[in-house]
């Protein structure tokens, strides 16, 4: 089973959700993460700190609430360094959260 499941299978477990409810969930969840990724890279080329840092923490919260503890953490991180760290680290950030995008996407 991929750590992503892991992670859907632990909030099921922990909310009580039926599969159908996760499944409704988390193609909410993916439908909204794609949005945040398009936004938070328009953010990184328009140097928009304070949508950059909104968005992040839109997903921060998002995927926290469906136990993607990896996914909250990079989330977490550029919201934490976006007026703070170089833009090329910023963008090396926004391009790990786009892979756990299609990884999760993949998989789910």
């Amino acid at each position: 089973m991929s750590k992503y499941k892991e992670n859907i299978k632990k909030m099921m477990e922990e909310t009580g959700l039926s599969k159908e409810d996760a499944g409704f969930l988390i193609k909410n969840f993916l439908d909204i993460f794609k949005d945040n990724i398009a936004m938070i890279e328009k953010a990184l080329m328009e140097k928009n700190i304070a949508l950059l840092k909104s968005e992040s923490h839109r997903l921060k919260g998002a995927s926290a609430n469906l136990r993607l503890s990896e996914t909250s953490m990079l989330a977490a991180l550029l919201e934490e360094t976006a007026d703070k760290s170089e833009p090329e680290d910023l963008v090396n950030i926004a391009k790990l959260l786009k892979n756990q995008y299609e990884a999760i996407n993949d998989e789910i």
